[in-house]
């Protein structure tokens, strides 16, 4: 029992500091739910109205929780805590007036790469400028959000489990809405709350945080072996096109344009281990270099088809990617991967360019 006092104290205290720390990101979290809510139980809406909010109100968490870092991170009075809340407004009221009523694919690409480049400022704020460690800091950010949905996730089967028993055995015929709802609130008013709150001060150092056995298992015996065996099949497959001259440019650009992103993240999160593992310095050393095939592969690729058929809004996105992704390898090259946050900054530069 004293264990189970200690341990909702402690959950206590990182709820209240995370309301304390973070009041406008969770206030915007918990009109969402409840509109998701809302949402759930109407039968229509017409003018999707409910859905541009919700929209509206997912980028605005995201941007609230990073500004509130920027702040911080700058040591900002109250006046510039209410300037920004105030953008955030301006800012969400203005992108709910360019929503359409039936968005088209342009549009919901340039709200994908907004939530992701919110994302990045949120991890990247912390760790502006000169400051080392940014990988394994978010490794911990990752860590902690998949502790906190595992929580979440046992939390949301319970109180579900808990409801159905109560509707089954007195015979209650509650709706079935009410999953849905249960699983909204836990995500995010419980969710977000607790993650929150296990977000590091804005100056707090993570040398002390230990690289989580189990993810560096993980990312070192399994995805790098997976990764590099892909690289050489990359590597064949040019081999294959330039003797049996069989080039497939739709076909190269999609296997190598997530192959660029989750390479690129690795070198990321893998520096913190590289004075640790062999492996892995190997894999840092070599791996930059052997990523520039595939490279070309892609600008051949994506020349003779947009020669071919014109520039889209996809094909200008991959062209952008492949600009980031050949950025980052020559960031890995020569400042040996030291300050990973540049290529962060890189990718929000290039893709505002590219999208907006």
């Amino acid at each position: 029992m004293n264990k189970v006092k200690r341990w909702l104290a402690k959950l206590w205290q990182v709820l209240k500091a995370s309301i304390r720390r973070f009041p406008e990101t969770i206030f915007i979290s918990f009109v969402l739910v409840v509109i998701l809510i809302v949402d759930n139980h109407m039968d229509y809406d017409d003018d999707q109205v409910l859905m541009k909010l919700s929209m509206v109100l997912i980028l605005g968490v995201l941007l609230s929780a990073a500004l509130k870092l920027v702040v911080e991170k700058f040591d900002l009075s109250l006046v510039y805590r209410v300037i920004s809340d105030v953008g955030i407004m301006v800012y969400s009221v203005t992108f709910y007036l360019l929503i359409t009523e039936d968005p088209d694919d342009i549009f919901m690409i340039r709200y994908a790469f907004a939530i992701g480049i919110a994302l990045f400022v949120f991890t990247l704020v912390p760790y502006l400028w000169q400051r080392k460690g940014y990988g394994l800091y978010c490794v911990k950010l990752a860590v902690s959000f998949l502790i906190t949905y595992l929580y979440t996730l046992v939390l949301y089967l319970g109180v579900i489990a808990i409801i159905f028993a109560v509707d089954f055995l007195f015979d209650l015929n509650i709706s079935e809405k009410i999953y849905f709802d249960t699983f909204v609130a836990a995500v995010g008013i419980f969710g977000l709350t607790f993650y929150l709150g296990k977000v590091p001060a804005i100056d707090a150092s993570i040398d002390d945080y230990k690289y989580p056995v189990v993810l560096r298992v993980l990312l070192v015996s399994i995805v790098v072996p997976l990764i590099t065996i892909y690289t050489l099949v990359l590597h064949a497959y040019l081999i294959r096109v330039l003797v049996a001259i069989g080039w497939s440019d739709a076909f190269v650009s999609q296997l190598v344009i997530w192959y660029g992103f989750v390479s690129v993240i690795l070198m990321i999160v893998l520096y913190p281990l590289k004075d640790e593992s062999q492996l892995v310095k190997f894999y840092y050393k070599y791996y930059p270099f052997a990523m520039i095939t595939p490279m070309i592969m892609l600008a051949i690729s994506m020349g003779i088809r947009i020669n071919s058929y014109g520039l889209t809004v996809l094909r200008a996105m991959v062209v952008v990617a492949w600009l980031w992704f050949v950025g980052a390898i020559v960031y890995v090259i020569i400042g040996k991967g030291k300050l990973s946050q540049f290529i962060v900054v890189g990718f929000i530069g290039l893709f505002i360019l590219g999208v907006y």
